[in-house]
């Protein structure tokens, strides 16, 4: 991994759009619907993989968009958007845990390859 290796913030918030719509597609497409759960381990998962090349700024945005796709396809099951209380905070904040998680191991490595090529 190159010590600057990250991604473009465009490049990282269309992979998050694109990725939303294939990562609902596909858990709706399983019955993801009814285990909502497992799909939000799953966006969790997909949020820590785009943290990993992210900006600062735009692990956070990436989240936020997930779990726009998340709340209103998955949870809502027919596009709409609803603030459930608490709970969607909840979820909100575990797929922003996961952006945060991978931008912070994304960090950590692009230092220790820094440091090892010194």
């Amino acid at each position: 991994m190159h010590p600057d290796s990250r991604l473009e913030p465009v490049a990282t918030l269309s992979t998050a759009f694109i990725g939303g719509i294939v990562a609902t597609a596909g858990l709706a497409a399983i019955g993801g619907t009814r285990h909502v759960d497992v799909d939000l381990a799953a966006y969790v998962g997909l949020a820590a993989v785009l943290g990993l090349g992210a900006r600062w700024w735009a692990a956070p945005t990436a989240a936020f968009i997930l779990w726009l796709f998340y709340d209103g396809f998955l949870v809502g099951r027919h596009g709409d958007l609803v603030w459930h209380g608490a709970m969607d905070g909840w979820r909100l904040g575990f797929i922003g845990a996961g952006a945060l998680g991978g931008l912070l191991m994304g960090r950590v490595t692009r230092f220790a390859v820094a440091v090892r090529h010194r």
